[in-house]
């Protein structure tokens, strides 16, 4: 079973994250690491530079657009993706549907939405 990273709260700039897993995420990753547990460090390393300044522009990490607009992806290889969202940027894209909690969720807040593949990475499956 993976161990989960929990870093609540990181400081960047002048603004302090919030970063939430979601359930599909957390899934995503544990089917992930239970195939590829030898990329557990891997793993952490990428949540960790994520953790740390999710808007890092030297990172392995860019903008999507089209229907994942407002929303980020993080290389981990050629074939596989973290996706995730900073929800102040995301409500700025042209996104739709929104989250369900899009409307209590502090513009603060980083949610790790999937993992994987092309297809699960970017809802495709």
């Amino acid at each position: 079973m993976h161990e989960r990273v929990d870093v609540p709260l990181v400081t960047w700039g002048l603004m302090d994250y919030n970063f939430v897993q979601t359930n599909k995420f957390k899934k995503d990753c544990a089917t992930f690491l239970n195939q590829h547990p030898e990329r557990k460090e891997e793993i952490t390393e990428a949540l960790g530079n994520i953790y740390s300044n999710p808007k890092n522009p030297h990172s392995e990490a860019h903008k999507l657009k089209g229907k994942l607009d407002g929303q980020r992806a993080y290389e981990l290889d050629y074939s596989n993706r973290m996706r995730y969202a900073i929800c102040q940027e995301c409500r700025a894209g042209t996104r739709q549907p929104r989250c369900l909690d899009c409307s209590n969720t502090p513009d603060n807040t980083v949610k790790m939405l999937r993992m994987g593949a092309h297809k699960p990475a970017y809802g495709r499956d």
